[in-house]
């Protein structure tokens, strides 16, 4: 299974940032620093009828806890980070930083500090809808946003906000609209939510977010722009998680 160029940057990076910070916080030199990639398994002994358990290496674990990815994510980013010189390979299943790699690390936790600031918290939290489509596209989003493509990751993000309008698929779009905004009204009257629905809406089709035909107004400067992203994804993350509240209540 392949990733992305965006998936496979997004989680190189965190990757090298997590290695740094980590021999940071221990106190220790790159040449000390070892990683070891190791997913949960089953391994099978010889005369023992029960396989025996082997669950994921502490480095692997933590960094799945900040970061998650599945097996076959870290894989091909390990091995691509290996061909490319920001890891070395030490046996089958450990790895270190280098010094490209460490420099990598810096200039990424500085973009990070001067370009994404608080906002941070909100992209890294992690959540999923029940639908495989919603939360590919705001896992796309997710790293172009966090590789500077700031028109890309809005164009994801939008595209999320109109496949999550259908969640309700036994139903139109606008009475599967109208449903979920129904749902996440628990605190707020159903007029907020639907409010905010249709001013995105109608956001979405007048200016060249989703659409980009010449009779749509332009979005010239990235402020506008993240702006925007951190508006839908908020509501995005909020549909999410009240949506999940109300099936578990059933």
């Amino acid at each position: 299974m392949s990733i992305t160029k965006e998936r496979k940057e997004y989680l190189l990076n965190n990757l090298l940032l997590f290695m740094k910070n980590e021999m940071e916080e221990a106190g220790i030199k790159k040449d000390n620093y070892w990683f070891v990639v190791q997913f949960p398994k089953e391994a099978y002994y010889m005369g023992v009828p029960e396989p025996k358990f082997v669950p994921a290496s502490e480095d692997t674990a933590k960094f799945i806890a900040k970061c998650p990815c599945e097996e076959n994510e870290l894989d091909s980013v390990v091995k691509y980070a290996i061909a490319h010189e920001f890891l070395e390979k030490h046996g089958d299943d450990s790895i270190k930083i280098t010094y490209y790699g460490m420099d990598t690390a810096v200039k990424y936790e500085e973009y990070l500090e001067e370009c994404v600031s608080d906002n941070q918290i909100i992209i890294n939290n992690y959540f999923k809808s029940t639908d495989a489509t919603v939360n590919e596209k705001i896992i796309k989003s997710r790293n172009l946003f966090l590789n500077h493509d700031i028109g890309g990751a809005l164009e994801n993000i939008w595209d999320a906000f109109e496949r999550i309008k259908t969640i309700f698929n036994e139903l139109d779009k606008k009475n599967s609209t109208k449903k979920v905004c129904d749902v996440c009204a628990t605190s707020l009257d159903y007029e907020n939510i639907n409010s905010e629905f249709l001013e995105l809406t109608n956001l979405g089709n007048n200016y060249q977010i989703k659409h980009f035909e010449t009779n749509k107004k332009t979005i010239d400067d990235d402020n506008t722009k993240i702006y925007l992203y951190f508006r839908m994804l908020s509501l995005i993350t909020f549909v999410i998680k009240q949506l999940e509240v109300a099936e578990n209540d059933l």
